[in-house]
């Protein structure tokens, strides 16, 4: 008995001593708020929780549940006695460590060393440029260390902001507020997203009447700070920041960015600690410099292949005819019925576009759209896409940056983006969290090179996909379906020659056209693809050798708009637009000065086809006059040559005639 009490006073003794160390390690103010809540608790059991109310909180279902559920469980002795205690805490700690495994090896859930690096060098007051593989957990790997250094000051006064993120687009800043809050409101800070569709005034009272996390796009705070001159209680607020962050860093190397950051890092002071978060980090260290960064912290996590895209992704590249491109997508979601997918395409009316169609053709799937356009319905559109199963998602590369879809698992490429480190951002929304996820490129004649682009300059290595049920006699009948739509809907119509436009556009610009020669795409096989009715008249289509095209035979004048008010609207201009001709025409007719000058266009148009005309005629006659001269001179120069000839033979005759003499 003795040395079982020894033994039990040893260990009594190193659990001490451990929570000495962990108290050292601590702050003191963090000390002082855990030690007195939890002796607050330990005073009060639940029955005088329930009763006597002392803690000053009111009666929660919770507690009735307990209350209630007391009266009917056993107690605790009742259950347990000294060994059986033991076996159920065993077997407890045994199912513990067979849940953990399951959640690590099948699902993909585990604490990622990342996070902790990040977190350490952000307390220890240094500045942090970290480079992640998309998917690993880089918004808790600055939320938590963030929350702990604001947690060292005792109070945060309701008019001083202590962290300020900035994300590049609205939907990554909603996401981070999302996962912020429930922190935010357990530690009772207040918090505030501020991002763009709302009045400047309304998002200022806001912030006035007390914020402590503030998370906002570039844009939306600079138009703030610029709004506040009057008062200047935000520029006031900003003064007290201790840590910025910024997700998607590379992003702010941009013109469009770096403007807003140069009017918003003035405002914050220079003691302040920054972290700078991305999949893929400015390739030059001297674009980091408008951070002021104070001797920062390069931390590239995972291994070298893996720090851009995540080791559970597997990319793949489809090589198509540009004519079955829309059968390819088509067959694809058909072979995928259980799987969710997410399609990039290169514009925003291109996903206006087949957002109109898709519906037409994938019936059993229920299909969403999100571009840069429709600013108050992506939210809920997003939100829609996440809860159902099986769904597809038509996005530009909106959605190609920070946002969190945990059951994704396909990602297809159906156009090649702007820029090539986005098509890394991409491929990231799929097997984020150690899950399982695929994306696969759909390339066409003159896009084969960008597969090995990809590969040389992100590192990204493609598999070859194949389509087998892709067949000529399927795309036809796919396209004539889509120009049945276009020919009943006006609307179709004319959002297909906008999206085509936008194509053509997006096809010359991309950092990719010296791979992608634009000479080399099939703008009419993409046309087909597009279901197009009439091909558009621009700069793209107006050097190139357009015959192949299959025109349709419809009068596109009598195509109507489905929207009444729309159909209503055209036929009033359209009937303007004839009467104006009409009126033109009896001035003309009517006036004698309008007479003249058409007959002198017409006398200049006449002149201008007779010269044409002439200048044709020389044009076919200069040929045979040069050939006649040709033959001409070759003839003068035979006869040359045989003069030649003839005298040379002459006077080897004398030599000759003289030698005999001799």
């Amino acid at each position: 008995m003795v040395a079982k009490a020894t033994a039990t006073d040893k260990e009594a003794a190193t659990e001490q001593q451990a929570q000495e160390k962990l108290r050292s390690l601590l702050p003191k103010e963090v000390i002082e708020v855990f030690d007195k809540s939890f002796k607050e608790f330990a005073k009060v059991q639940w029955g005088d929780y329930y009763y006597q109310n002392k803690l000053g909180k009111k009666k929660s279902w919770a507690l009735e549940l307990v209350h209630s559920a007391n009266q009917v469980i056993p107690s605790f002795n009742e259950i347990f006695d000294e060994d059986t205690f033991y076996v159920f805490a065993a077997s407890l700690v045994v199912f513990a460590i067979l849940v953990a495994v399951f959640l690590a090896r099948c699902v993909g859930v585990k604490i990622r060393e990342q996070d902790i690096h990040a977190g350490l060098k952000l307390l220890a007051h240094e500045d942090v440029v970290v480079e992640s593989p998309t998917g690993s957990g880089k918004t808790l790997a600055f939320l938590l260390p963030a929350l702990t250094i604001m947690k060292r000051k005792a109070k945060w006064d309701k008019s001083e902001i202590g962290l300020v993120v900035i994300c590049p687009s609205r939907d990554l800043a909603l996401q981070i507020a999302l996962v912020a809050r429930p922190f935010a409101d357990a530690l009772g800070y207040t918090l505030h997203s501020t991002i763009g569709g709302k009045k400047i005034d309304t998002d200022l009272k806001q912030i006035h009447a007390g914020v402590n996390i503030l998370i906002a796009t570039p844009g939306r705070l600079e138009r703030l700070i610029d709004g506040d001159l009057r008062e200047g209680k935000l520029k006031r607020m900003l003064r007290c920041v201790e840590i910025l962050i910024v997700d998607e860093a590379d992003k702010f190397s941009e013109v469009s960015f770096s403007a807003s950051m140069n009017t918003i890092l003035p405002c914050l002071p220079k003691q302040r600690r920054t972290g700078l978060f991305s999949a893929t980090q400015a390739k030059d260290k001297v674009d980091l410099a408008p951070f002021t960064l104070r001797s920062p912290a390069y931390i590239k996590l995972a291994d070298e292949k893996d720090v851009i895209s995540p080791s559970s992704l597997t990319a793949f590249y489809a090589p198509v005819k540009a004519d079955e491109k829309l059968c390819a997508l088509v067959e694809f979601i058909r072979s995928m019925p259980d799987k969710k997918v997410l399609i990039f395409f290169a514009s925003c009316q291109c996903v206006q576009y087949f957002s109109m169609i898709l519906p037409h053709i994938l019936t059993k799937r229920k299909i969403f759209a999100v571009h840069g356009k429709n600013k108050k319905g992506r939210f809920s559109q997003m939100s829609l896409f996440r809860k159902t199963k099986s769904a597809v998602m038509l996005s530009t590369d909106l959605m190609s940056r920070g946002i969190d879809i945990p059951d994704l698992d396909w990602v297809v490429h159906f156009d090649i983006p702007k820029k090539s480190s986005w098509f890394v951002h991409r491929c990231g929304r799929a097997g984020r969290n150690g899950r399982d996820g695929s994306s696969v490129l759909i390339t066409t004649q003159g896009q084969s090179a960008y597969v090995n682009f990809i590969k040389q300059h992100e590192h990204l290595e493609m598999k070859e996909m194949k389509f087998k049920t892709v067949t000529e006699l399927k795309a036809e009948q796919l396209r004539q379906k889509v120009v049945g739509l276009a020919s009943k809907s006006r609307e179709v119509l004319e959002h297909g020659t906008s999206a085509y436009v936008s194509w053509l556009k997006a096809s010359t610009t991309n950092d990719a056209h010296i791979v992608c020669k634009f000479k080399e795409l099939d703008i009419i096989g993409h046309a087909h693809s597009f279901g197009l009715l009439r091909l558009p008249k621009c700069k793209e289509t107006y050097e190139r050798d357009v015959s192949a095209f299959k025109r349709s035979d419809i009068d596109t004048s009598t195509i109507p708009f489905e929207n009444k008010a729309l159909e209503e609207k055209r036929k009033e201009i359209r009937s303007k637009n004839e009467k104006r001709k009409d009126l033109y025409k009896e001035k003309e007719a009517n006036d004698p000065r309008a007479q003249l000058k058409k007959k002198i266009k017409e006398k200049k148009e006449g002149k201008l086809k007779k010269n044409k005309e002439e200048k044709k005629t020389k044009k076919a006659d200069v040929p045979d006059e040069k050939e006649n001269g040709d033959e001409d001179e070759k003839v003068e120069v035979g006869e040359k040559r045989k003069m030649k000839g003839d005298k040379k033979e002459k006077t080897k005759k004398r030599k000759v005639e003289k030698m005999e003499v001799d």
